[in-house]
Order: C-alpha cells, then structure tokens, then sequence
C-alpha cells in the first residue's frame, strides 16, 4: 500500500457536499444519516441542525440564519462511507474487454478509499467504477472527482458522464482525461455543462483508459460529486460548508499541510 504524503494546504481533492441524502419538499430540503434520523433541513436561507442520541430522539436542536444551502450531490454513497472489501456500496465495477483487474478498499486518514489496478489493457479499454442516477435535462451541472493516480502505463485517467435517453440510447457525454502521475497526493477532475434535451440518466466513471496496446494503470479514488449548479467553483466545498469526516475539525477534503525549510 501507497501511503499519502500532504505537502501543503491546497484543495487538490474533491469529495461529496456531505454523507446524507437530500429531498425537496414544499421548498424545503432534508437531509438523513443513514440511519434514517433527520439531521438537518435547509428553507430560504436558514438551516436547521439536529441532534440525535443513539436511539434517534431529538436531544438538540440549532437555527442557523443567512446560510448558504450547499447544492445537493445527486450521488449514492459519493463520500464511500459505506463499503465493503472489494468494491464501495452503491458504486459498480466498469470493465470494457478482458483486461487483468483488482479492486480493494481500504482507510486512509480515517476515510474509505477504492483503489483499482488494471493491466494487459487493449487499446481503448477501460477499467473503473461508475454509478447511474436519474438526471433532469437542461439543468446546469458541476462533476468532478478525487483521485491519486499511483501508475500509468499507455493509459490515461478519465472522469467520463454518458447521458442517457429514456430508452437507455446514447444522448452525449462529457469527458475529461488526465495522464500524469500525481506523486502520493490526490487532484481534482472536474466538468460541468447543461443537461443534454431528453436525458434522463447519467452514468458518471472513473476510469483507467488504455491509449495503446499493453496498457496498465493504478488509481485511488476517495469520492466524487454530481450536483445541480453553475460552474462558479469547481473546487468541492470550497465554502467549507462540509466538516470532515474524522472529526478533526477541519473542512472535508482540505488537508493540513506543514513545509520546512
């Protein structure tokens, strides 16, 4: 295993706005943990945060006024709370050809990771994880996603989006590529644009891509975001508007970093 070694305080990392679902209702939004407890509702510009003891009663309660509502990430389990040995819950293997493949989750700094390996890739095919959502069409959009690139061998490193029809026919997609190794720490890959007319699903990937014959490549990827807005900022929790995970206080996605002369 690779370990991660943070050089400065840069947000080189994408993650989802936070761990909860969000529904909108009566020109509300809500938003659960996964155990179903409300944790928050968001209406106009002011956000209401609750607290819940281990049995999911409400002990507490707080208002906040002149919030800013995040936007709502459209993605299952976009921050890999939930995973398992091989694979990230709600997120699927993507696999073009027959290439040699391996998927492992593990922690790193207190958050799950998907690490993904492929080798004896053919030209132009693939291997990664991807995840399909309902999408609305002629709606602005940002994706983007973390990803520490580990090896790369006649490969690239793509975040891909294929719009589907509602026949599941192709509609367009919206692709970036990156083919650089990025030296233990994580980058952002991130795109936005308009829903294509008549999309009604979007596949979003992280993939490892083979530009040639005897293709190889190794990827880490910590989460990913797909969410309703303009693209004013495609850094993710740029506002620090989400807290991290592991509870050191610190906005998610951001790292502490220290240098020494």
């Amino acid at each position: 295993m690779m370990w991660y070694t943070t050089i400065f305080i840069l947000s080189i990392c994408v993650i989802s706005v936070n761990s909860m679902q969000a529904y909108a209702s009566s020109g509300s939004q809500y938003r659960y943990d996964q155990n179903g407890n409300i944790t928050e509702v968001f209406n106009g510009d002011s956000k209401i945060k609750f607290t819940s003891d281990k049995n999911g009663n409400t002990i507490n309660q707080t208002v906040l006024k002149n919030f800013v509502v995040p936007p709502v990430n459209l993605l299952q389990n976009a921050n890999f709370a939930q995973v398992n040995q091989e694979l990230v819950n709600k997120w699927e293997k993507a696999i073009w050809g027959t290439p040699t493949t391996n998927y492992h989750t593990y922690t790193y700094e207190n958050r799950n990771v998907q690490k993904v390996s492929a080798s004896n890739m053919s030209l132009h095919q693939y291997v990664g994880i991807k995840q399909r959502v309902p999408i609305t069409a002629g709606k602005p959009y940002v994706a983007n996603t973390s990803v520490g690139i580990e090896h790369l061998q006649n490969a690239k490193v793509q975040l891909y989006l294929d719009f589907l029809g509602p026949n599941d026919e192709f509609i367009g997609a919206n692709v970036i590529d990156h083919q650089a190794l990025t030296y233990g720490s994580f980058i952002t890959l991130s795109t936005s644009g308009i829903v294509p007319a008549k999309a009604k699903s979007v596949v979003i990937y992280v993939l490892i891509r083979a530009v040639d014959d005897n293709a190889a490549g190794m990827i880490v990827v910590r989460g990913a975001n797909l969410s309703y807005e303009h693209s004013r900022n495609e850094v993710v929790n740029y506002d620090f508007q989400a807290v991290a995970p592991n509870g050191n206080g610190m906005p998610d996605i951001w790292e502490i970093g220290s240098w020494e002369a």
